[in-house]
């Protein structure tokens, strides 16, 4: 911890330094807990709320059912005789039951007797009951009863109830709080500080030359993370200690093979100008010897894009110099309209991993000349036998495809030839 942590520690309130609020992970646990508490403390009051309502419903039922049991007999025997003073002490009489707050009875001449209150909200539970009577097997219509139960007087008082339940949980989640953050100052920050004291402005001299002293050795029966803690502070301060003092050898060390290690550099160095002077002569010589022979060569990737080629292959493709072909494809070419054709033999030859030799196909050169040529390609391997592209050769042959064509055009015409004496002779 920094020196303003134990600033803050000293210059705090006697109060607060009590709770442990001068402490910034107790002020989170404090926080913490109050949230927790008060969220959990709504969910759990709230749960209560709901609770008691669906036991306020259930028990409004049970009230209609032994209100409609016990006097809806005698409501319809008065109804029946007409006697209005005991429909009217009947009517009341249900009025009285429990979560009965309002009771309407509905004679068959369209008049209304009410007892109770008459409820004017949205929320409420009714119960309508058919009053009949049987008589020589006929089942008459006498009217209706209706009893209704006002929901919104049961949520303001159980609201009421929800906010001292509330107020009473939040209070007992607050002492909980408050107690765990007094221990927690008690058991944790106050350690804390007594092992930050012990650290605050070490150097490297320190680590290299004083002991560490982090705090009183607890017994075993009282140790726990705390003393680990300060013990694993104490074994890497001796770590340290230990490895900066190594680390001084190893750079005596590393002083005394400096100079030994420049040299053996300049001469690496020097090997690897040497090598690539050398790789760059063996390249240039194998450049004049592509360059020299009478064959066109090329070589491509996997994507039949150009990687090198020699100089009779550039010439042809309308180049000065082979390398202004690399990256470039067919479709780059004078022989553009014939590049589908020749990606087509690449990717066969790479596909099956079996080359193809002198076989004769068309190319168009710059000019717009169509030219025979006789080609060979084989598949490109790494040192895992991968196909990693297509090396091509060919050869221009339209000479002696000309050649070869005029001796079959001479061949037919002496046949023609032959044949028109034959047939004047004969």
């Amino acid at each position: 911890m920094t020196k303003a942590f134990h600033r803050r520690a000293r210059t705090s309130g006697p109060r607060q330094q009590l709770l442990g609020l001068s402490s910034r992970i107790a002020r989170r646990l404090l926080a913490w807990s109050l949230v927790v508490g008060g969220v959990g403390s709504i969910i759990l009051s709230t749960w209560d709320l709901m609770s008691e309502l669906e036991h306020r419903v259930e028990e409004t039922h049970q009230s209609f059912d032994a209100a409609t049991i016990s006097v809806v007999p005698a409501l319809v025997q008065s109804i029946w005789t007409f006697d209005a003073e005991q429909i009217r002490l009947h009517t009341e009489g249900l009025a009285r039951f429990p979560y009965v707050d309002e009771v309407q009875t509905r004679l068959a001449d369209a008049t209304t007797l009410r007892a109770g209150f008459t409820s004017a909200g949205d929320e409420v539970i009714e119960r309508t009951v058919a009053l009949t009577y049987q008589d020589a097997g006929h089942l008459h219509d006498l009217g209706t009863l209706i009893l209704i139960h006002d929901l919104a007087a049961d949520r303001q008082l159980l609201y009421r109830q929800w906010g001292l339940t509330f107020i009473r949980n939040a209070a007992f989640i607050l002492l909980i709080a408050l107690t765990v953050t007094f221990v927690y100052q008690t058991v944790v920050t106050r350690r804390l500080i007594d092992i930050t004291s012990g650290m605050r402005n070490v150097g490297a001299d320190d680590l290299r030359q004083r002991e560490p002293a982090l705090g009183s050795p607890r017994p075993d029966t009282a140790r726990d993370e705390l003393d680990e803690l300060a013990e694993s502070i104490e074994l890497l301060w001796r770590t340290g200690g230990e490895a900066l003092r190594m680390a001084d050898l190893s750079e005596q060390e590393l002083i005394r093979h400096r100079d030994h290690l420049e040299e053996l550099v300049d001469e690496q160095v020097h090997d690897l100008d040497s090598a690539r002077r050398d790789a760059e002569r063996a390249r240039q010589m194998l450049q004049k010897v592509l360059d020299t022979i009478p064959v066109r060569v090329f070589w491509k990737d996997t994507d039949s894009r150009f990687l090198g080629c020699n100089r009779l292959f550039a010439l042809d493709a309308g180049f000065e110099h082979s390398h202004d072909l690399v990256g470039r494809s067919d479709h780059d070419m004078g022989w553009r309209s014939e590049a589908e054709s020749y990606r087509a033999d690449d990717a066969a030859v790479m596909r099956e991993n079996q080359p193809r030799f002198d076989y004769e196909e068309f190319q168009t050169s710059p000019d717009g000349r169509k030219v025979w040529v006789r080609t060979s390609k084989i598949p490109l391997h790494d040192e895992d036998g991968q196909v990693i592209g297509v090396l091509g050769t060919y050869e221009d042959i339209t000479a002696r495809k000309q050649a070869d064509m005029q001796l079959r055009q001479a061949r037919d015409d002496a046949q023609q030839a032959n044949r028109a004496k034959s047939e004047f002779l004969a």
